[in-house]
């Protein structure tokens, strides 16, 4: 057996050396850096002592969804 070992390892090369290009390394930095961030912001805001409250003032339509994060992230330190 071992059919399409050797092309299998060429692919893994190519993949490896267009990996490593420098656009490809920072297109990856970015989006691991934004998958952290929205990880970070969404525990503060849940964890937020007022995340219960904003979010039925949001089901209630009496504020909207952009303001009321804008107001947990303030709340959690991160503000624009």
């Amino acid at each position: 057996t071992g059919d399409g070992v050797a092309a299998l390892a060429d692919a893994i090369e190519a993949h490896r050396v267009t990996a490593n290009q420098p656009e490809q390394a920072r297109t990856r930095a970015a989006n691991q850096l934004r998958r952290a961030i929205v990880d970070l912001s969404l525990r503060r805001a849940t964890g937020s002592s007022r995340w219960e409250k904003t979010m039925q003032e949001v089901a209630d339509r009496s504020t909207d969804p952009m303001t009321a994060a804008q107001r947990l992230m303030d709340d959690s330190g991160v503000s624009s």
